[in-house]
């Protein structure tokens, strides 16, 4: 009887942008087409680049999600500089949020788990909270 892949493990140890050459040879190599879910191991990740955790984030975000454009995450401010740039870029601007960007490499899995500790952090999170779509 063949096996069948469903959950692969995947590990980052930082989010720089080699990451993402990583993440396109990963899919390219390692991910069998009969993968489901993913888990993604960031328990010793202290961060990193967060256009880093965008591109993964729209990865591993559900293609409808990505394909939509949907926002990924919210920055907040005081009120003070809130307002400003809101006056100056206006409410679409990369100062203010951040979208999931189509990319070519979404995935398509059903579910993404994340392992994390205390030196998970930074743009760790970003791309955890990013994904909270619930």
């Amino acid at each position: 009887m063949k096996s069948v892949i469903k959950t692969v493990l995947l590990s980052y140890t930082t989010l720089i942008i080699s990451v993402i050459s990583s993440c396109q040879q990963e899919e390219e190599e390692a991910m069998p087409p009969t993968v489901t879910d993913l888990v993604v191991d960031l328990r010793y990740n202290p961060g990193g680049e967060t256009d880093v955790a965008r591109y993964l984030a729209s990865a591993l975000a559900p293609a409808s999600v990505v394909s939509s454009e949907e926002v990924l995450v919210r920055y907040h401010y005081n009120d003070l500089l809130e307002s400003y740039l809101l006056a100056r870029e206006g409410e679409d601007s990369e100062s203010l949020l951040s979208r999931f960007i189509p990319n070519g490499h979404n995935l398509n899995l059903n579910q993404v788990y994340f392992l994390t500790s205390q030196g998970t952090a930074s743009a760790s999170e970003l791309l955890i909270s990013g994904l909270d779509l619930g």
